[in-house]
């Protein structure tokens, strides 16, 4: 009777004082968790050191290999005891002259089978082999990914208890942002703490959960809370991320670097209202980046430079999705600027101050750089300074030639990165050409760069050079082709009745016979015995010369379709007159094209340019015979057929003149 009147008043009480029994609750809860924690770390800890002691002992085997183990000595079987001598075995008393006693017969000894020689002991190298490979695998699951695996498992758990005690009220905000901070600040305190006893791998796994920890309570106490306002919380993450980068530098720890680059460009996005500050976040972003930059140059961790790189393009791309305005222009473009400038040095900082070469990977940041700033460049300069956009593209050529200058007069050794700033040097000029020009002006333009860079490569025996102003002229080629080839076309047809129109004065002609000339000054250094520099460089300048005589033949050709057009709409000949006339001219242009060939051919004494007239009278000759035959009208047909008929007289005669200068005497 008396135990229930005192479970009636302890139910009472219960009811009377439901807070403290949730308090009580939780308190008892939140104690029984950290238990938990704490054996989980003490488990964790006795695997790591497990693990510890076999890398050291695999260490040592090692160790031992590379020493060597002197093979087990060879098997001698002992030799035979002699036996001792026996009575019978002795020798005979001497007996009296003359009489000589029987030599007795000697004993053989029993015949023993010879003792087998031991098998040879395996080397201790071999027998360890497998027994290492197993360690080492034991060794990376054991020591490396159980701890990372278990200071995870233990965050979500704190996480879900916390989760639990918040959602029944048990904890208030700011008892919640406190065990979070002094959480984060425990794993800090352990990391070192076992940094010290040489748990390496453990200790950068509850640091990295503590800089978490830490990284999370703050934004809590901001975001969920609202417990400190917004410049409190910046300076909060600010020095959680500072002294991230400092552990990191101290203990030579990229893991913890990463976590802290990782954590200070996601700041500005956990910290953000949804107002503008464009000057406050690059200015922040831009001094991170030198930050971690320099950490990055003094440990030697080069993964820092891209992880950067690539944090610094995703928020500049996340503010200018959400913030920029067109009166932002010129703030956004300082800022691109200076973030253009700091990875732009990143390149010759390893190579200039280290003398170290280039890696495949800075390569490529330095392409991406340049290709990135340009193109944002150019979209927000598009719309009111179009322009001056050509004269941006060669200041950023000659600010990568100056990057190889700096580099040829710091560290020369480096070859590949010189010429490798030079050729985005050279490829933001030839940009700069089609962007800032117009039409035929183009092709002007590149054609007097590839003659200038062909003029480099020869003078400073470049192959590079030399490569990218036969690209150059590959781009004059197709565009003279296919793009120049109808400039006076862009003119009505009723304009062509104007007397403006000049054979041969126009913008066509001017740059067809621009290009070809640095077709053919490019051939002629091809053929002065450059092949040590470039492989192939006199099939190069045959190939440079058939080019520059086809755009001739195509510029001829061209000029006398649109005089004749020209002629029409005057009203000066009829359109049968100008169809005719249209195909007489090919064949007569084509059989006087050859002719100036084969004589500069004989002049020079050169065979390819003979070879190719040949070839060209062959065609002529081709088309009078199966188009002008059935095409043209008599009169027309009576001169092409003559023309071509005293064209070939001639030649022939030329080269019965010259044969001996040709073929040799006597032939």
């Amino acid at each position: 009777m008396a135990n229930a009147k005192l479970e009636a008043v302890r139910l009472q009480s219960t009811r009377r004082n439901p807070d403290m029994f949730y308090g009580l609750f939780g308190t008892f809860s939140f104690l029984l968790v950290l238990a938990m924690m704490a054996a989980g770390l003490w488990l964790i800890i006795r695997v790591s050191d497990l693990a510890r002691r076999v890398k050291e002992l695999g260490k040592r085997v090692e160790s031992l290999e590379g020493r060597g183990v002197p093979p087990a000595p060879a098997y001698h079987r002992p030799a035979a005891r002699p036996e001792a001598a026996t009575p019978g075995a002795m020798p005979p008393e001497t007996g009296p002259q003359g009489f000589a006693p029987t030599p007795a017969k000697p004993t053989e000894p029993p015949s023993i089978p010879p003792t087998p020689p031991p098998p040879p002991r395996p080397a201790p190298g071999i027998a360890l082999a497998g027994k290492m490979r197993e360690a080492n695998l034991e060794m990376l699951l054991a020591g490396n990914w159980l701890v990372r695996i278990g200071v995870t498992a233990i965050l979500f758990g704190a996480g879900f208890f916390l989760k639990y005690a918040f959602d029944n009220q048990w904890i208030g905000e700011t008892g919640r942002v406190m065990i979070g901070l002094i959480a984060g600040l425990t794993f800090l305190g352990l990391g070192e703490w076992y940094q010290k006893k040489a748990y390496r791998i453990f200790s950068q796994a509850l640091t990295g959960g503590g800089i978490g920890l830490l990284y999370l309570s703050v934004y809590a106490a901001f975001g969920f809370y609202h417990l400190i306002p917004q410049t409190a919380a910046f300076a909060l993450m600010i020095l959680v991320t500072a002294a991230s980068i400092a552990l990191a530098v101290l203990h030579d720890a990229l893991s913890i670097a990463t976590l802290a680059t990782l954590g200070g460009f996601l700041t500005p996005f956990l910290l953000s209202t949804g107002v503008d500050n464009e000057i406050g976040l690059f200015s922040y972003i831009l001094l991170l980046d030198l930050g971690i930059l320099g950490v990055a140059f003094f440990r030697n961790w080069r993964l820092l430079n891209y992880k950067s790189f690539l944090f610094t393009i995703i928020t500049f791309i996340a503010w200018a999705e959400r913030f920029y305005e067109p009166w932002k222009l010129w703030t956004t473009v300082l800022f691109l600027s200076l973030f253009f400038v700091v990875f732009a040095f990143l390149a010759i900082l390893y190579n200039v101050i280290r003398r170290r070469k280039a890696s495949a990977p800075e390569l490529i940041l330095a392409i991406l750089n340049a290709a990135i700033y340009f193109g944002a460049m150019y979209a927000l300069l598009v719309d009111k300074y179009e322009d001056y956009l050509g004269l941006f593209a060669l200041v950023m050529g000659g600010a990568y030639v100056a990057l190889a200058y700096l580099t040829n007069v710091r560290y020369q050794d480096d070859r590949y990165l010189i010429w490798f700033f030079l050729g985005i040097g050279a490829t933001f000029v030839t940009l700069a050409i089609p962007i800032q020009l117009e039409q035929n002006w183009i092709t002007i333009g590149w054609a007097v760069e590839g003659a200038i860079l062909s003029y480099i490569g020869f003078r400073y025996d470049s192959r590079n050079t030399l490569l990218a102003s036969l690209g150059i002229l590959v781009l004059v080629f197709f565009r003279l082709l296919f793009f120049d080839i109808d400039l006076p076309r862009q003119f009505a047809p009723h304009q062509f009745a104007r007397d403006e129109f000049m054979l041969f004065l126009n913008r066509r002609t001017l740059s067809y016979v621009i290009g070809i000339a640095a077709m053919l000054f490019t051939s002629y250094l091809l053929t002065k015995g450059r092949e040590e520099i470039l492989a192939g460089a006199r099939a190069l300048a045959g190939c440079l010369l058939i080019a520059a005589n086809l755009l001739a033949i195509v510029l001829l050709c061209v000029e006398a379709r649109d005089f004749l057009i020209h002629l029409y709409h005057t009203n000066r000949i009829s359109p049968g007159v100008l169809r005719h006339a249209q195909g007489l001219s090919l064949s007569i242009i084509w059989a006087v094209y050859a002719t100036f060939l084969i004589i500069l051919g004989i002049a020079r004494d050169y065979k390819p340019i003979r070879y190719m007239a040949l070839l060209l009278f062959g065609v002529t000759i081709l088309k009078v015979f199966l188009i002008d035959l059935s095409e043209l009208e008599r009169f027309y047909r009576i001169i092409s057929f003559v023309a071509l008929g005293l064209i070939l007289i001639g030649v022939s005669l030329l080269y019965q003149k010259y044969k001996d200068v040709l073929i040799g005497p006597g032939t």
